[in-house]
């Protein structure tokens, strides 16, 4: 790659990274946090001095390491930095006011796919983890492919393909949300081996940059139920109006019987019969699909009671607590009384508590509430304590624009958050506790070359400067008999996984002075996630 376009490509993914972060205009304090924000995203660790001298903070700005701009793409919801600039090349720039489009799109539970404008192809730009579930296993990549060849439809005349074409054009055309024709599928039952049809609905929602369609927004269900249920209802209607044509005929034909008494009494006796027959008919018909509605609705119950997660379903703008299974009512202290209760009524702590007002919203938006970290009030083993949830309201609307019902779906995770700010305060402990004997700590990655040092470390080496202190100015303060000892200790602590304790004379940064310094260490052994990096402390004998 020309470095015209590497500087090309890293300036956009920068720009990307502020937008996603929420940070209009990066300052030095900011990078620690920024770095904070891409781990908890990512899970991988990227240093605040590497974020510094990638935005220009840093005296020393060598050109950043391939681990750090791959950590930055998947930050930004890239495969990787060759993922990224790849996609650059083919000449998609995303522009900042798309990117919390994007950002929505990778947080969304529907199934969703974001396709270029451009109607030659529609090229898929990128797909959400719920839409490459869908897909099959050999199907890796669809960036860069049509439309068609995303949704396994064949590019010839007559088929769904055009279908869906017609109404891409349509979105773009009148620049509002348009409903794409049903698509149907044959695919083979990986259990009976069989054909399985299936339908899928495609809502098209084009996104608009100074009046001109950019991005079109494919938001993609399943409906093959409601389909299949749609034709049940239809067949059975087509039934039942075929025997209500045979009853009238019987009808007819019993008058005609009855004008012809006196000579066809062999007649009327026949049509009766036919008539009892019919009769006998539709009553069974009646409780065979009464016997299947009870059916349906106990193995509904059934699957929520046996749910690992914790389920309700409030009815109504009441919130009726309609059905709800035993985890959940366990999570509010409660028994099986509250069941047919207003939610606020069986749950009167709530009062005061945001969530009436949360179901309330939900219920007139039809939009789904999702908070991976709700905390609530609530009573738990007898006393009133602060629980958290990773917390769900489902609203389920059987017409469209008319929300009947909302499933509440929870999951207790008040352990985890605990024991996470038990961790937050045991840290804050230990720097206090080393910053009160004065000792200095540190951690060296040698991949990175970054070191990330406390206070009190560049307190004892006598490090007075604004700019961030590297390994490599430390050792060329290390008496030249001494470095020797000091680098291969090092070495084989890293090489090993072992611990190493050195002591040597180091000349003081500031004011010259020679001074003696125990210095010890540790490097991460495998399995830890940080093979090769080193972490000890230091201190002035």
């Amino acid at each position: 790659m020309k470095d015209s376009d590497q500087r090309h490509h890293l300036k956009a993914l920068k720009a990307l990274t502020l937008s996603l972060a929420g940070i209009s205009r990066l300052q030095s304090s900011c990078c620690r946090l920024l770095a904070y924000m891409i781990l908890d995203k990512t899970g991988i660790g990227i240093s605040e001095n590497t974020i510094r001298r990638i935005f220009g903070f840093a005296v020393s700005q060598p050109p950043p390491s391939s681990y750090a701009l791959d950590t930055l793409s998947l930050y930004c919801g890239y495969l990787s930095w060759d993922d990224f600039c790849r996609l650059q090349s083919y000449g998609f720039a995303p522009q900042p006011d798309f990117f919390p489009l994007l950002e929505v799109l990778t947080d969304t539970n529907i199934p969703t796919v974001i396709v270029d404008a451009e109607p030659d192809e529609f090229s898929v730009l990128t797909a959400n983890k719920a839409y490459r579930q869908l897909l099959p296993e050999q199907q890796t990549e669809l960036r860069g492919l049509p439309f068609w060849n995303a949704f396994f439809l064949e590019k010839e005349e007559g088929n769904d393909s055009l279908l869906l074409f017609d109404a891409l054009l349509e979105s773009i055309r009148s620049g509002q949300v348009v409903q794409a024709p049903l698509l149907q599928y044959e695919t083979i039952s990986p259990i009976t081996h069989l054909s399985e049809t299936s339908w899928w609905e495609i809502q098209i929602t084009p996104v608009s940059d100074a009046g001109t369609v950019k991005l079109l927004v494919l938001h993609v269900r399943n409906v093959t139920e409601r389909v299949s249920s749609r034709y049940d209802i239809e067949e059975a209607i087509m039934k039942e109006l075929t025997m209500a044509e045979d009853l009238a005929v019987s009808n007819v034909r019993l008058n005609k019987a009855l004008e012809r008494l006196g000579a066809s009494n062999y007649e009327l006796s026949q049509t009766k019969r036919e008539l009892q027959a019919l009769n006998h008919h539709l009553e069974e018909r009646v409780l065979e699909r009464t016997d299947k509605l009870f059916e349906s609705e106990s193995r509904q119950r059934l699957l929520i009671n046996n749910a690992p997660v914790a389920i309700a379903v409030l009815k109504g703008p009441d919130h009726i607590i309609e059905t709800a299974n035993r985890k959940i009512i366990t999570y509010w202290g409660k028994d099986d009384t509250v069941l047919g209760k207003p939610l606020a009524e069986a749950l009167p702590e709530l009062e005061g508590q945001p969530f009436i007002e949360i179901l309330n919203e939900v219920r007139r938006s039809g939009v789904p509430y999702i908070n991976p970290e709700l905390s609530a009030w609530l009573e738990y083993d007898g006393t009133m304590q602060t629980r958290h949830f990773d917390m769900i309201y489902q609203p389920v609307q059987h017409h469209e624009g008319i929300t009947d019902s909302i499933y509440i779906i929870a999951t207790d995770i008040t352990d985890h958050v605990r024991a996470k700010l038990r961790l937050q305060e045991s840290e804050a402990m230990l720097r206090l506790a080393l910053s009160a004997v004065r000792v200095g700590s540190w951690t060296y990655c040698p991949e990175t070359e970054n070191l990330d040092y406390n206070s009190v470390y560049a307190e004892i080496l006598g490090w007075e400067h604004e700019a961030h202190l590297n390994k490599e100015l430390v050792l060329e303060q290390v008496e030249e008999a001494y470095k020797e000892e000091l680098i291969n200790a090092t070495l084989i602590a890293i090489a090993d996984g072992t611990e190493y304790d050195v002591v040597y004379p180091i000349k003081r940064f500031n004011d010259g002075e020679v001074i003696r310094v125990r210095e010890s260490g540790k490097a991460s052994g495998p399995g830890s996630g940080k093979e090769g990096v080193i972490s000890g402390i230091i201190r002035e004998l």
